[in-house]
């Protein structure tokens, strides 16, 4: 047993993936193998086996979806428009229309230190659609810089717009012994480098990260080599901060490594670019509020559904779990969803599209009627929350609908949960059936 008292790590390891979970927990007590699958969590993918990796649920999207189409956030940073400002110096606005529909980017110059900013964003090397400020280090010892920050704006207007989430990779971040790049963003939510990688990453305190090259690669342009990335998220913010700055020793001139093009590209679906990636979530979501984070909770949104189900998995008892139980690489992922041993993603929908994932809307299908109530559960002050809530075994799903109270993989509770699914004939993870999934006899799942 742990009890968690400061920010605690936990390192969860596969062949092709690592993650490193970071949080603050003050009083909870957790068994280092919350489920009970005999796979502690530092080796542990799925901590609460309910067939969405944890990576997934710390990030908030499906990271691993084989195309990622409506995955994730994605701004495309074309045109910049000088906005206001001197061009090219402290205090100057550039708009950068259209970067995702009906929404604009305004990039503010918030500081150059012992830098010349020859361009604002350059889209005749690296990625096209990707920030990248053209940046020439002067002859200094020490860290020259320029920090930008962005903001979303409905098209043509200044006021910045809440933003749920925004990511992406900052590319070719490479380096010699005496100058190497190096980037410093703000409150991230995690970030990720490939498992065999150039970079890394250091806490400057105040919520500031800043990734670096160890300056044993240097390339003489733009690159798209894994090894030189790290992708990184924000959630929950009105504004992002992100500083391209150079690491110098000497004061000497070396042509061409003073003039630096450095990118970053915001589209969270080139998580899937990095190989065999290292993860670190340091802002776990925790949806309902609970003791729980997300990726211990068997239902997130505490609306008497199970998040295996919602995600459009099978569970037959009740009880919240991967029915299928086999796990022959014994990564703490059952085989049937277990992308890296022939198993398929499973599904985890945004029925009515609305940016929340089916297990996190109280409403999956965005028809006025909540989840639990559709599921025939009660709710008597209409939340859209179970009513009478108790967590004996704390797996985050109640008592009174968890199929298996106590966790002792016996299903006496059966008969009360809200919703089980029907059987999975051809064992490919998906339900044939969803019975009365509706409360009107209707076995096609809508919630």
């Amino acid at each position: 047993m742990k009890k968690i008292t400061q920010p605690f790590l936990v390192l969860l390891r596969k062949s092709g993936l690592i993650l490193v979970l970071s949080f603050l927990v003050v009083t909870t007590v957790h068994s280092q193998d919350q489920d009970g699958d005999g796979v502690v969590q530092i080796d542990d993918l799925d901590d609460d086996n309910d067939g969405i990796l944890d990576v997934v649920e710390g990030f908030g999207y499906n990271i691993y979806n084989s195309t990622c189409v409506g995955e994730g956030s994605i701004f495309i940073f074309k045109n910049p428009v000088l906005e206001s400002g001197t061009a090219l110096s402290v205090g100057a606005i550039y708009r950068f229309s259209n970067v995702v529909a009906g929404k604009d980017a305004l990039i503010t110059v918030v500081s150059i230190t012992n830098a010349t900013l020859s361009i604002i964003d350059d889209d005749t090397i690296g990625i096209v659609d990707a920030f990248q400020p053209g940046l020439t280090f002067l002859n200094v010892i020490g860290t020259p810089n320029a920090e930008f920050k962005i903001e979303i704006v409905d098209s043509g207007m200044s006021t910045p717009l809440f933003i749920k989430s925004i990511g992406g990779v900052m590319s070719d971040v490479d380096g010699k012994s005496y100058i190497r790049e190096s980037y410093i963003v703000k409150n991230v939510s995690g970030y990720a480098f490939s498992g065999v990688t150039t970079l890394t990453a250091s806490d400057l305190g105040g919520g500031l990260l800043q990734f670096d090259s160890d300056g044993t690669k240097q390339t003489n342009t733009l690159t798209q080599d894994a090894d030189l990335k790290v992708f990184f998220q924000n959630r929950n913010v009105y504004s992002m901060s992100i500083t391209f700055q150079a690491i110098k020793t000497t004061t000497t001139a070396f042509s061409p490594y003073l003039k630096r093009f450095m990118s970053f590209y915001a589209n969270e679906c080139e998580f899937q670019d990095l190989k065999d990636p290292d993860v670190t979530i340091t802002d776990l979501i925790n949806f309902d509020g609970d003791a729980l984070a997300d990726y211990l909770d068997r239902d997130s949104d505490n609306d008497g559904i199970p998040d295996l189900v919602e995600a459009g998995g099978v569970d037959l008892d009740g009880d919240g779990v991967v029915d299928l139980n086999t796990d022959v690489d014994s990564n703490g992922y059952y085989d049937v969803y277990d992308i890296f041993n022939g198993g398929v993603t499973i599904s985890d929908a945004d029925t009515d599209k609305d940016g929340q994932k089916n297990r996190v809307d109280l409403d999956a299908d965005g028809d006025g009627i909540t989840d639990l109530m559709e599921s025939k559960g009660i709710d008597s002050d209409q939340n859209g929350v179970i009513d009478s809530y108790t967590d004996t075994d704390s797996d985050g799903y109640s008592d009174n609908v968890d199929g298996d109270v106590g966790n002792d993989n016996f299903a006496e509770n059966m008969s009360n949960s809200s919703l089980v699914t029907g059987t999975d004939t051809n064992a490919d993870g998906i339900p044939n059936s969803y019975p009365n999934a509706n409360g009107d006899a209707n076995e096609t799942l809508i919630i």
